[in-house]
Order: C-alpha cells, then structure tokens, then sequence
C-alpha cells in the first residue's frame, strides 16, 4: 500500500516553510512509502488566487529511492501578486490507479493523509479548496516595530474586571434575552449547562468592562507588560463575542465606543499599546447583518430569505442549496454563518 508523506511544517518537505514573499522559490517534497518500482509519475496540482483561483501542476522529479520508499521533489516560484497557493500530490500507479496526498484535519492540515481518490472542490472562491496552504504576502509587507518582544498580556473582557463604578442595574436590563444568564456573584462557577430550551450557548456572563481594565492599567504597566491583546469586544450574543453582531459598537455589557476610546488612550499613556481580535470571517446569526431572531431594525440577510424583504447584507453569506434555505425558513436552529 502507498504511503504519501509530507509535513508543512518541516524543511525536509518544504524549503522554506511558513508564509513568503511574492516571487520566492520554494521546493516541495514528499516520501513516498511503498515499491517504488509501481509508480509511475508524481504531479504537484495547485490553485493560486485570492478571490478567484488559477490551476496548474508540476511533474515532480523523482531525488532519491531506497528499497521501499522514494522522494520526490519540484520547485516553483511564486506569483508576483499577494494570495493564497494551495497544493496536493497525485501519484499515479503502474497499474493505472491513483492515490492522493491532501491535508489530514487530524493534523490541523500540517500532514498529508494518502486518500485513493481526489476530492471535489470549485475555483470560484464560494468553497474552500482542501490543499495545503501558502501565505504569499507582499515584500513590502512589515509588522510593527512595537509588537517585536513585547511582553504581551490577553484578556477575556467579561471575566477580567467589572471596574469600582461598575452599574449592576444596567447590566440587568441588558439580560432581556432569553438565552442570557447573569452572575451577580464574581466568584461563582461558569455556566456550562444554559437554559432548558436552547441548551449551552456561552451565553452566562460576569460583566466585565472596559472601565474595569481601565483601571488596572498601572498594574498591569508594573509587571512589566508593553501590549494588551483583548478578545473580542463588539457587539454580540454570546459572552466570547466571536459572533460578531455588529461590528461599529462596542458590546453594551463591556461600555460604550467612547469607553474603548478611552482605553486606547490611558493604554497608551502607560507605554501599552492595545490589540483588538477582529473577527471578519463570518458574522454572528443574531447579528444586523444576518438578524435571525428579528432583535436588529434593519432587515438581514435571513429576512430576504424568509421574508422577500430586501437587505445589503445577504450577499455576505451563501446558502448551499434550495433544501438549506428551507431550513432556515424552518424552526430548525440556525449556525453562525
């Protein structure tokens, strides 16, 4: 049986490894494990794009070969344009069948699994394509000079402080949700049951706020810390906030956007600079942009679907099939999209 080896992240397969700049030369390898006598040719298959996708291969040469196993080896320059540059191997047998090497998910994609056929994907950029990845970014590309050994600190916003003036009042009246669930001790243990109906939707929450590390600042600027990474504080349902729910406000529970203003400023007064986790992959479903629950003025994306009711923002999300927007025209519940 063939065996189709190759790590991203280790030089023997792939010189140099990680994201390059435009135009760099990289060589890829893999080990084959099994008679080499029965291959007959290895191809190195790519999709290089960004929003839409070019494809191409490579006849790989064959470097060395011991009793049972070869490695092989090509060697392409990368486009002139920044984007992504995604490959997979085929093997084809003497005997005329194939055997692919795409990204194992146990591996989180860094290794190759050795499938006996290839999988099935468009170039259109409306799926994503199953190969390993390179990040082709612009030479010119540089990362800041602060963030370059600075003695970073992250905070989950709504477990970190509540603050000295913190209004237990208005947190109350923002837990009008019937998915929400309020601590109005600080110490107590962390929901991970939630309400009957729903079940756990990370939905219990402590009130932390931007005031609240506002006033930690000298603390934090006395041990020593030069950056503060703070998860996601925009608008949302879930107490993580990765389900963003609208990406020009700032949660109510954690403050207002004069309160992050703030923060930005008095971090800074204290040598710290401060790091937001933008969430821009997808959207939170209750959330102005998708509104599946009907809790935004303006008509979502699922409202146009449901509804007829146009919105600008259905064009941010792809519904697969007919079958699927009858589900989401159901009572089923809805993904984040």
């Amino acid at each position: 049986m063939l065996i189709i080896k190759h790590r991203v992240d280790s030089l023997l397969y792939r010189s140099p490894t990680g994201p390059v700049e435009c135009g760099t030369f990289i060589t890829f390898r893999a080990v084959l494990e099994g008679d080499p006598a029965e291959i007959e040719s290895v191809r190195l298959f790519y999709a290089y794009g960004l929003r839409t996708f070019k494809q191409g291969y490579l006849r790989m040469k064959e470097e060395s070969r011991q009793e049972f196993s070869a490695r092989v080896e090509t060697e392409i320059q990368m486009d002139g344009e920044p984007g992504l540059f995604f490959y997979w191997f085929e093997v084809r047998l003497r005997d005329g069948r194939y055997r692919w090497g795409f990204p194992d998910e146990a591996s989180w994609g860094t290794r190759a699994e050795t499938r006996d056929h290839s999988l099935a994907f468009t170039l259109d950029g409306a799926h994503p394509i199953p190969g390993f990845q390179v990040t082709v970014h612009d030479g010119a590309f540089k990362t800041p000079d602060w963030i370059k050994g600075a003695v970073q600190y992250q905070i989950f916003p709504d477990r970190f402080s509540r603050g000295s003036r913190f209004d237990q009042g208005r947190a109350l009246a923002l837990m009008d949700r019937p998915e929400r669930i309020w601590h109005s001790d600080w110490e107590e243990e962390v929901d991970f049951k939630g309400k009957e109906a729903g079940g756990y939707q990370a939905c219990d929450f402590f009130g932390g706020t931007i005031e609240g590390i506002v006033e930690e600042l000298p603390y934090l600027a006395s041990m020593g810390v030069t950056a503060l990474y703070l998860n996601p504080v925009f608008e949302a349902q879930s107490n993580h906030r990765y389900d963003t729910g609208d990406y020009f406000s700032l949660d109510p529970l954690l403050g207002t956007n004069e309160d992050l203003d703030h923060l930005f400023e008095q971090a800074g007064n204290h040598g710290i600079q401060v790091i937001l986790d933008g969430v821009f992959s997808h959207t939170g479903a209750d959330s102005i942009y998708f509104n599946r629950y009907d809790r935004y003025p303006p008509a979502g994306a699922w409202q146009e679907m449901r509804d007829g009711i146009p919105s600008d923002y259905t064009a941010w999300y792809r519904f697969a099939s007919e079958s699927e927007i009858k589900r989401y025209r159901g009572d089923e519940a809805c993904e984040i999209p």
